[in-house]
């Protein structure tokens, strides 16, 4: 029973830590077609936050039409973007 309760405790804390390595690796993915000083990630980064999500939920949704943004979003859940949009920096 021990072992239960401090498995449970040790899941709750570790849980936003997971979350913001989860959220770091995918904006490394990010970074691979994004990188540089002229992209429109720059222009992006600097939309307020809740409409940096709403762009990326119309590319996952298919609202938003793309070649590559829309495939690797699928694979998204709504919360990893609004992570990963925390996570962006102007």
């Amino acid at each position: 029973m021990k072992r239960l309760l401090i498995y449970s405790v040790l899941s709750v804390m570790t849980r936003p830590i997971m979350a913001d390595v989860e959220s770091a690796l995918i904006q490394m993915n990010c970074q691979i077609c994004h990188s540089g000083t002229a992209t429109r990630l720059n222009q992006f980064k600097h939309l307020p936050e809740n409409e940096r999500v709403s762009v990326l939920r119309d590319f996952k949704t298919g609202k938003r039409p793309s070649l590559v943004m829309g495939r690797l979003l699928k694979g998204l859940t709504d919360r990893e973007i609004e992570q990963l949009v925390k996570r962006m920096k102007p």
